[in-house]
């Protein structure tokens, strides 16, 4: 194997172990029963439970929660959007 046959390897296996590390960080252990549970909450309109699920994840979980109320509603996502302009002049905000 030569070097770079390496370097490309390493860069594969990059992307594959920063996937992984992004759902143990999220989902915990169990991912698939997390998943699970928060899409079986969703499914039967049981929006307090699925929020009471990702609250328990800590600060990702709340982010999560904020950024989905935010884009609920129209209103709230331009809300948003004003707020942030205001903060920041750049014009070309995606969200």
């Amino acid at each position: 194997m030569t070097s770079d046959d390496v370097k490309k390897r390493r860069m594969r296996c990059y992307g594959h172990i920063l996937n992984l590390t992004a759902r143990a960080f999220l989902f915990g252990e169990d991912q698939e029963t997390f998943e699970a549970e928060s899409d079986f909450y969703q499914l039967v309109d049981r929006h307090e439970e699925d929020l009471r699920l990702w609250r328990k994840v800590g600060a990702v979980g709340r982010l999560r929660n904020i950024v989905k109320f935010t884009r609920a509603s129209p209103q709230r996502s331009e809300r948003f959007r004003k707020a942030s302009s205001e903060v920041d002049d750049h014009e070309d905000y995606q969200i």
